[in-house]
């Protein structure tokens, strides 16, 4: 890793994902559970709590003692990546934890999680989210026994890397196969790789292909029932990003734009969408990373004369409720934690957005969105700012 990438991570600052250690001590194990617990994370040893570099001695030495911490102390056991890095002249211990398959793990017989910049013990709850967790998020890593990885866009996924784990294949000569399997991309079978399930819904050259339903079907009607008169139809294909793309184009050419003028001397035009984009945007990443891809539904955007709504396959996970997702920020315990981590890497907006989407459509002047979920499915619907009676 960089000079210039290792600052940017101090930058940060401590959260969800980042965790410094000024000294090494045994307690580290707590970090590095609660970021497996969650969906996982970057312990930087010889950095103050102010983001101060003050440098580690021997952190071959600290690697490896965190490695027998990690085989003897923690259950089930897990093997971190650590890295000798330098920051500000100083040298540091990089540790990375990836997100845990085997949920939820502890440190001497005691689970922690992540909340916030702060790790604590689990509640009595959320000691059961996690062990349902690893029971509802194991289809994305399912190997698509079909394909191949010649059905990837390797030059992609390579940048990928490169990207999230610098050197990895120039530097280091990874292949970039194994890197796959290792980020759950990708699965060996057989003594072949073959792509996962979320490998081909990130980086597939044609997903839909294998798998039609993990499309996107839209439809703009002319009236606020199903039955009224469709105006526009597509079906959208690709992977997940491009999906959200195209939806997002959609929208964009099938939402009335209102014209207002400023009621003063100056009489100047305001152009006011009938959604807010933001929020659309959310919506839709929202769908395409919670959804159920193991479900034979399609994601489907439906924009009526008087809503937009947006339904996905897969309902709510157990354990949680509508007012939790909703009201309170939701939950860290995404459905599809690969999708979802690769999407926000890509700069889309994962696990927060319910909230944003009230916000922004009380800016807009809009009514409120609502929510409506079960087992099987979620919906969002935007009420249309543009309705009768709204101005």
């Amino acid at each position: 890793m960089e000079s210039s990438e290792v600052r940017h991570l101090i930058d940060q600052g401590e959260g969800p994902t980042v965790e410094f250690k000024e000294d090494f001590t045994t307690a580290i194990v707590r970090e590095i559970v609660a970021f497996a617990n969650g969906s996982g994370g970057v312990i930087l040893v010889g950095v103050a709590d102010d983001g101060t570099p003050v440098g580690v001695d021997d952190p071959r030495r600290i690697a490896d003692r965190v490695m027998g911490l990690c085989r003897t102390g923690i259950k089930p056991a897990l093997t971190p990546q650590t890295e000798v890095v330098t920051g500000e002249g100083k040298t540091l211990l990089l540790i990375r934890v990836p997100e845990g398959t085997q949920k939820p793990y502890t440190a001497n017989d005691i689970c922690y999680v992540r909340a916030g910049a702060t790790t604590r013990r689990a509640r009595p709850d959320e000691l059961r989210r996690p062990s349902l967790e690893s029971s509802y998020t194991e289809y994305e890593r399912t190997p698509v026994a079909e394909s191949s990885l010649e059905d990837l866009n390797l030059a992609r996924l390579q940048a990928y890397i490169e990207r999230r784990a610098p050197g990895a294949i120039q530097i280091n000569g990874l292949r970039p196969s194994d890197v796959a399997v290792s980020w759950g991309l990708a699965r060996r079978e057989a003594g072949r790789v073959v792509p996962t399930v979320a490998g081909l819904i990130l980086f597939g050259l044609d997903p839909q292909r294998e798998r039609p339903q993990w499309g996107l079907g839209a439809v703009r009607i002319h009236g606020t029932e199903l039955t009224d008169p469709i105006v526009d139809r597509a079906d959208l294909e690709g992977t997940a990003d491009r999906i959200i793309e195209q939806a997002l184009a959609f929208v964009r050419r099938n939402m009335r734009v209102a014209a207002l003028f400023e009621e003063d001397a100056s009489a100047r035009r305001r152009d006011l969408p009938e959604y807010p984009l933001g929020a659309v945007r959310e919506v839709l990443t929202n769908a395409v990373a919670h959804r159920d891809y193991s479900s034979t539904g399609r994601i489907l955007l439906r924009i009526f004369t008087d809503r937009l709504e947006v339904t996905n396959p897969g309902g709510l996970p157990p354990d949680l409720t509508l007012e939790e997702i909703t009201q309170r920020g939701g939950a860290s315990y995404p459905r599809n934690p690969i999708i979802a981590r690769v999407l926000r890497e890509w700069g889309y907006e994962v696990g927060r957005g319910l909230i944003r989407i009230r916000r922004e459509m009380e800016a807009l002047g809009s009514a409120p969105p609502r929510f409506d979920a079960n087992r099987v499915r979620f919906t969002v619907v935007l009420p249309s700012r543009h309705r009768k009676g709204s101005f």
